[in-house]
């Protein structure tokens, strides 16, 4: 004698019926002017019901999906890059149920995303609705690099409970920050630039795409920036402080010209902030440079006469 279910469970299973008419109807906006609203009912009266077990992670799991496919239609991503997550209502109740299903799959290890069938489907969105979070609190905050890390991070300790390496490019937004960090610090105390290699480390080496990106693309762009930072901490350890393309002209470190390019680095470029801009995009393709640079003769008299002493010039009549 099969057991009679629960009215919660009745509310569960009623509300996936009307998600997938929601997910299968070809205008979208037309089914959830019409739908969306007791679809949600449904789920919500489920969970006011008691649902429990992995049913009720499984409900705000979907609930967040609803909500989801609600800021598809209403709303943009756009919007959470421009101003913030809790600007669109519907994106904003997506992460909420989600980071609720998470917590409370994480606490009793019921593992519900671990072997959900379309967990990518489910997870997928939240990674880049973070990550757009991030650079709107960046942007925004006046310790911006730190409130974005602080912030992922607090993030990623959401997920550590699944094992493995499945979101990308929320890695390598991490990877990112610190190296942002780690390019106009003369020195690195703070290690920022190891963080940042670990970090590119993990979205290089990334399991499974659950990203709505291109894996392919943003694990291509983690190991190009993870060779960036490896050269440019072992370019410190070395004591060469980061002048790719001039140690590749002059052939050493110890050059007289390079302890002037040093000396304008830190005493004039990274104590303002167009001059850290610069450093940033400077350590983003030196290195690569440097290393083609290094094979060609002809190339080294080229820069040292075109660019280094035109450059050298310019530092010695800002400097004095």
């Amino acid at each position: 004698m099969s057991q009679e279910k629960s009215p919660a469970k009745r509310k569960f299973e009623e509300a996936l019926r009307y998600t997938m008419d929601l997910i299968n109807f070809p205008d979208k906006k037309y089914i959830f002017e019409i739908r969306g609203e007791s679809t949600v009912s449904l789920y919500e009266e489920a969970l006011s019901l008691g649902l429990t077990g992995r049913d009720e992670i499984e409900c705000h799991a979907r609930l967040g999906g609803v909500f989801f496919l609600k800021g598809q239609c209403f709303e943009g991503l756009d919007k959470v890059f421009d101003e913030g997550l809790y600007s669109t209502p519907f994106y904003h109740r997506y992460v909420t149920e989600m980071e609720k299903a998470l917590k409370l799959d994480a606490q009793r290890g019921d593992e519900f995303f671990r072997y959900a069938e379309d967990r990518n489907a489910l997870l997928a969105p939240l990674a880049l609705l973070w990550v757009a979070d991030s650079k709107f609190i960046k942007k925004r905050d006046r310790y911006g690099h730190l409130s974005a890390i602080s912030y992922l991070d607090a993030k990623v300790r959401l997920l550590d409970y699944l094992g493995g390496s499945y979101f990308p490019t929320l890695f390598f937004e991490l990877g990112s920050l610190y190296a942002e960090i780690a390019k106009v610090s003369a020195r690195d105390q703070l290690g920022n630039g190891e963080k940042a290699i670990e970090w590119f480390k993990r979205a290089a080496n990334a399991e499974v795409a659950t990203d709505i990106f291109s894996a392919f693309d943003i694990k291509r762009r983690a190991q190009k920036e993870l060779e960036t930072m490896l050269f440019l901490s072992q370019m410190r350890t070395s004591g060469k402080s980061g002048c790719f393309i001039a140690t590749a002209v002059y052939g050493r470190a110890d050059a007289p010209e390079l302890e002037t390019f040093r000396r304008f680095r830190d005493e004039f470029l990274l104590k303002r902030s167009m001059g850290k801009l610069f450093m940033s995009f400077y350590y983003s393709f030196s290195p690569h440079a440097a290393e083609l640079i290094k094979k060609s003769e002809y190339a080294k008299k080229l820069v040292r006469a075109v660019i280094l002493k035109t450059a050298l010039r310019l530092i010695r009549f800002i400097m004095n």
